[in-house]
């Protein structure tokens, strides 16, 4: 199903670009790397950060949506510091660019870019109620299924991933094709698996009974959500930096209801005194990075004004020092300092 404003919660919440301070916008390369064009060696050890080994060994993919985007930012940033050399740093960009269109699915004109490589979301963790199921089902000699990706799936966060590294590419590499991508990009949060109905072949944006819009890290190959909250906004953020330097007011439902939704949601990833719910699918699967949970709240605060983004992460920040866990000063001063958001 293709996205229309009223099949999803929507709330109109005002946003500005201006007040996001995206991860690694403005991150430098080391001062003594410069790029290098004529040479054997594979593409990731010629730009600023290389794969990372998860990728190249145990995935066996040269291709890593979270560092195109880091490099994106540092090819960009070099090319501003070093006006010299920045032809180089674009060439080395858009060898960058075609290597990810490997991985892009061009279905009618909504991009989606492919993981190829098996995954299970949370290492197969499973609930409570999954596990005493499992005990059951091995007493009969049957398997639960387990949440599963085949290779070829597709997420929200990696769009989102590649969409922000566009957008920055475009303030020093700006190409035509790189516009285009980046609307199919965009276009791709518009097919909706809505619950109840029958699931599209390939969906990264989910609608659940209660009519709130997520957009889905992990779209299991059953059908199935998991509701992660960082890959939600994270896909939601490249939905605004798209919005803000394309000028495409049709993406501005989707923000609207991804805000509604995390606004309205939030809470329930809480667990009181201890750190956050990783996801809604299984909620005593705690976020292995905490600091990002409060990071973000004050992130959406700072973008849209909303007090219940602030008071979210001002609960975060307490329940995850509760825990044993400190959450780091840097985080803290962004929009969690005052003690009178515990009221």
């Amino acid at each position: 199903m293709s996205a229309r404003a009223d099949t999803y919660r929507r709330d109109s919440i005002a946003f500005d670009r201006a007040g996001l301070s995206y991860d690694h916008w403005n991150k430098k390369p080391p001062e003594d790397w410069t790029p290098v064009l004529s040479s054997e060696a594979r593409l990731g050890l010629r730009l600023p950060l290389d794969w990372d080994e998860h990728y190249r060994v145990r995935f066996e993919q040269y291709f890593q949506p979270n560092v195109f985007y880091m490099n994106s930012s540092l090819l960009c940033n070099f090319a501003r510091r070093n006006r010299d050399k920045r032809r180089e740093a674009g060439r080395l960009f858009h060898a960058m660019y075609l290597r990810m269109m490997e991985f892009a699915e061009n279905e009618d004109g909504l991009i989606f870019i492919r993981s190829d490589f098996p995954f299970s979301p949370g290492g197969n963790a499973l609930s409570g109620t999954e596990q005493a199921l499992e005990s059951v089902a091995n007493f009969f000699g049957k398997t639960l299924v387990r949440d599963h990706m085949e290779a070829g799936w597709s997420s929200a966060i990696v769009n989102g991933f590649v969409m922000a590294g566009l957008v920055k590419a475009l303030d020093c590499f700006d190409r035509p094709e790189y516009r285009e991508t980046l609307k199919g990009l965009a276009a791709a949060y518009s097919r909706l698996r809505v619950a109840g109905q029958p699931a599209p072949e390939r969906w990264i944006s989910y609608v659940d009974g209660d009519g709130y819009l997520w957009f889905e890290e992990y779209p299991l190959t059953d059908g199935r959500p998991t509701l992660v909250l960082n890959g939600h906004i994270f896909a939601l953020f490249g939905l605004v930096l798209y919005a803000d330097k394309i000028g495409d007011e049709s993406v501005v439902p989707l923000i609207e209801g991804g805000l509604t939704t995390l606004r309205d949601n939030g809470e329930r990833f809480r667990r009181e005194g201890q750190i956050n719910a990783y996801s809604l699918r299984i909620k005593d699967y705690a976020d292995y990075s905490p600091d990002r949970t409060v990071r973000q709240q004050c992130q959406l605060y700072a973008m849209t004004g909303e007090e219940t983004f602030r008071r979210l992460a001002y609960a975060f920040r307490t329940d995850i020092e509760a825990s044993g866990r400190p959450v780091s000063d840097w985080t803290v001063r962004l929009c969690v300092q005052s003690a009178e958001l515990a009221d």
